[in-house]
């Protein structure tokens, strides 16, 4: 099995968790329960945090090909995706 197929394997399989949470919050939202946003909440750190487990893939990958022009790229890509993460939920 290629890289190609465990990287998208990974993300479409982790891809339905937090939606699954935040539609769940979303209808505990609209029947008025409280706690709801929290679950909308948790479901999008999640769902923020999926490419980065598949970056991890990839860099692991790519450090024991020993491939460095492709793991200094995923690295700059798992660096803005941690960037982007600091900057929407800290700011």
């Amino acid at each position: 099995m290629n890289i190609d197929s465990k990287y998208s394997k990974i993300v479409r399989k982790t891809l339905i968790i937090p939606l699954v949470i935040i539609v769940f919050g979303i209808i505990l939202s609209n029947i008025g329960i409280g706690g709801s946003h929290t679950l909308l909440w948790i479901g999008l750190i999640i769902l923020e945090l999926i490419p980065l487990l598949g970056l991890s893939v990839l860099l692991i990958y790519y450090a024991r090909l020993k491939d460095k022009e492709n793991f200094i790229t995923a690295l700059v890509i798992t660096l803005f995706i941690i960037i982007n993460i600091l900057i929407n939920f800290l700011g």
